[in-house]
């Protein structure tokens, strides 16, 4: 919902999980995912398991950690079925 965050500040995020073979993509519902928020190093900061609802939709939020170097950040989503 912004460019720039601040250490402290509430991080929120959406996705959709999808599953695609090359030519059509299907929601995934009741999927859970593992969401991971690295630092400007990539080192794992905080996780949360989630599971998409009935359209396939994951949202959360992360709290940005106070006192580690400023940059740019990463969310990565992972699944387990």
């Amino acid at each position: 919902d912004r460019s720039i965050y601040r250490p402290g500040q509430t991080l929120y995020f959406k996705g959709i999980v999808i599953n695609t073979d090359g030519t059509t993509n299907k929601i995934i519902p009741n999927f859970k995912t593992t969401v991971t928020l690295y630092d400007v190093n990539y080192q794992k900061v905080e996780n949360v398991t989630l599971t998409s609802n009935e359209y396939g939709s994951i949202q959360g939020t992360f709290t940005l950690p106070s006192g580690d170097l400023n940059g740019q950040m990463t969310i990565s989503a992972g699944g387990y079925g």
